[in-house]
């Protein structure tokens, strides 16, 4: 006897529906955050500092920052390893993004300025949206931008754009240049915010995921009951 095809429907409503996710910082707890020279020209030297300040932020703690280089330019990447998008996780794709941070520029050495913006790190590369030159003097600024996708983020001294279907991490960068000799910067800074918008994969896509997680699933399942 022939047994009916039963089709069992795992899907909802909330496939189809766009999720909002923010992550944000204002206590800078060292140990979320990771820093690297992604770019040096400097004719002797290029290093960096970066240290949790508790108080003189915008207000309370920030992220304190020091440059310190020669002839040429160098450029240093910060990112909250906590800040991690995943699409698994977060419901598909990132559509588009908003973001705002205040920045402090307190000394701009022989470069007279501090080049920084939102910054997502991806398979070891560096991407860049919203890059701008501060000057020192005027305190706080705040910095912020909406409605940013991957065209808008651009490789740091490169030309790619990320993939905003795959895991990244949210950061910024800080730039410096001189044709002056030796020289350094000190900034900082506080409020980081990213929030993103994510859409699931087309149907048909979301139904294969589904059906594979579930043979994954009944597979671990007969490995462990062996």
């Amino acid at each position: 006897m022939k047994l009916p095809l039963v089709i069992v429907c795992f899907a909802g409503p909330s496939l189809l529906s766009a999720g909002v996710f923010n992550f944000s910082d204002t206590g800078f707890n060292p140990s979320d955050w990771s820093a690297d020279l992604i770019y040096n020209t400097t004719a002797s030297v290029a290093s960096y500092t970066t240290i949790q300040a508790g108080s003189g932020g915008n207000p309370g703690a920030w992220r304190e920052t020091t440059h310190t280089y020669d002839t040429g330019g160098m450029a240093v990447g910060q990112i909250n390893k906590t800040f991690v998008f995943a699409p698994l996780l977060h419901g598909g794709a990132i559509t588009s993004l908003d973001f705002s941070y205040d920045f402090n520029v307190i000394d701009a050495g022989a470069s007279l300025a501090v080049a920084h913006g939102l910054a997502i790190t991806q398979l070891g590369r560096y991407f860049v949206a919203a890059y701008v030159s501060q000057t020192p003097g005027g305190g706080w600024v705040g910095h912020s931008a909406s409605g940013l996708t991957a065209s808008d983020f651009t490789e740091y001294n490169g030309t790619a754009h990320p993939d905003f279907s795959a895991p990244l991490a949210f950061g910024y960068v800080t730039a410096n240049g001189t044709g002056g000799g030796l020289t350094g910067t000190h900034h900082g800074l506080d409020n980081y915010s990213v929030t993103f918008t994510t859409v699931p994969e087309p149907p048909a896509l979301a139904w294969v995921g589904l059906f594979g997680g579930g043979a994954l699933a009944w597979s671990l399942v007969r490995r462990r009951g062996r």
